[in-house]
């Protein structure tokens, strides 16, 4: 029950990512054929999509690699002044705060 509790956010946060990584990938191959955007940005494009479904399965399977994954997504996040820094410190420290490292296997 504490559990599902302290992990609740951090559930829902992966969700959201699923979902980002999701309508990424569909407006990536929407833009896949157009002539104007240069290769480089729809390899981006698909990366960036790859990389927020990666994290977001990975949270919601309670994997190791899901949470480091998701790390690595919030230390990106704080070049995203101010609102991806406040995002990324209060995340960070509900993470250390309530040791979620040892809820992922």
């Amino acid at each position: 029950m504490l559990k599902d509790t302290i992990l609740r956010p951090i559930k829902i946060f992966g969700a959201v990512l699923i979902v980002i990584g999701a309508i990424g990938v569909s407006i990536d191959i929407w833009y896949l054929n157009d002539p104007n955007l240069s290769i480089e940005f729809k390899i981006f494009g698909i990366l960036i999509s790859l990389w927020h479904l990666m994290s977001g399965i990975g949270l919601l399977l309670q994997r190791s690699w899901g949470l480091y994954i998701f790390k690595i997504y919030l230390y990106v996040l704080y070049l995203g002044i101010p609102i991806g820094s406040y995002i990324s410190f209060k995340t960070l420290k509900y993470i250390r705060h309530n040791e979620l490292d040892k809820f992922f296997s």
